[in-house]
């Protein structure tokens, strides 16, 4: 399927640009691994294949695309995992509400959300052609979740 589309011209490869993980504790929940008992239960049962936000994060931090400088980043990751948050509920005083609230706030406080992503001098403005449309600040900001939760 891939390769039909990239024949057809749907697919165009293109570099990863450089990118940046939010460490913010509000906006980084890796911490749920070591500090929720019920994230190992979640790896055990039915559900655990829409872990697929837990894993991304992972291979993320490793990739050779990233940046520690948000100057550099051309995107930004935000490693809220909202499924993972969801599912194991209440964890070290915590509630899924509670810390999508507190992600929300965070993510709004941050200068690179923010940030006008056309202004002078700016990664992304520089890697844009002039005539390209302006874009709203936070375009550039990336969340992955792998469920669709209806409240």
């Amino acid at each position: 399927m891939v390769a039909r589309a990239r024949a057809a011209g749907l697919v165009d490869r293109q570099p990863v640009p450089p990118f940046y993980i939010y460490e913010h504790p509000a906006l980084d929940f890796s911490w749920m691994r070591e500090r929720c008992a019920a994230f190992d239960q979640l790896r055990r049962q039915a559900y655990n294949e829409r872990l697929g936000e837990v894993a991304m994060t992972e291979l993320l931090k490793r990739a050779p695309q990233r940046t520690w400088r948000p100057s550099e980043a051309r995107l930004f990751f935000v490693p809220v995992w909202e499924f993972t948050s969801f599912t194991i509920g209440p964890c070290n005083g915590t509630s899924h509400l509670g810390r999508m609230a507190r992600a929300a706030a965070a993510l709004r406080a941050s200068p690179h959300f923010g940030a006008d992503p056309d202004a002078p001098g700016t990664p992304s403005q520089a890697a844009r052609s002039a005539d390209a449309p302006r874009r709203p600040p936070g375009f550039d900001h990336l969340l992955l979740s792998t469920a669709c939760i209806e409240g």
